[in-house]
């Protein structure tokens, strides 16, 4: 438990390059059907900034995918579900953590018709180094972020965090 919030924490996973994850649950059991609100956080355990990217919550699947997996009666699911179109990428799109800095998020995840143990498994990764713009979309073209060029003090690379919690009627 976090002291005094009433939730489940995973520790710090180290994701590399000095990026740090990490996942907080509220206090179970948890209502099949029910939603459930997974706080994801970010930290810069590093000397020199970091830059994520961080889409908007219902855009996130492919680069902050949360996936439920657990015995025969949990079907896998992942969230957000994929929707892949409704946004073009901004600058803001690309948070910065100074060092020792900590990024907070939040993921809403559908809990599972199952009674029991249910593992989640959070996968951030990000393989975008620069962003040129210039593509036709169905949501329009997109423009060049951070000049076109080299994303400043972008994280590359891919980490995990996972975790369980309990599902009871």
């Amino acid at each position: 438990m976090t002291p005094g919030t009433g939730e489940a924490s995973t520790r710090w996973v180290r994701a590399g390059v000095g990026l740090e994850l990490a996942l907080d649950l509220p206090a179970g059991p948890h209502t099949p059907g029910s939603e459930l609100v997974a706080r994801l956080r970010f930290r810069n355990a590093a000397a020199d900034p970091i830059r994520v990217y961080l889409l908007p919550e219902p855009f996130r699947n492919g680069t902050c995918t949360i996936v439920l997996a657990g015995g025969p009666a949990v079907q896998p699911s992942s969230f957000p579900p994929p929707r892949p179109h409704g946004h073009l990428p901004s600058e803001q799109d690309f948070p910065l953590i100074e060092p020792g800095g900590v990024l907070e998020t939040t993921q809403t995840i559908v809990v599972p018709n199952a009674i029991g143990s249910v593992g989640l498994h959070w996968t951030y990764e990000n393989h975008v180094q620069s962003w040129p713009g210039g593509v036709q979309t169905v949501d329009g073209p997109t423009q060049a972020l951070f000049g076109g060029g080299p994303i400043p003090h972008i994280w590359i690379g891919k980490a995990e965090v996972l975790t369980r919690f309990d599902v009871a009627q």
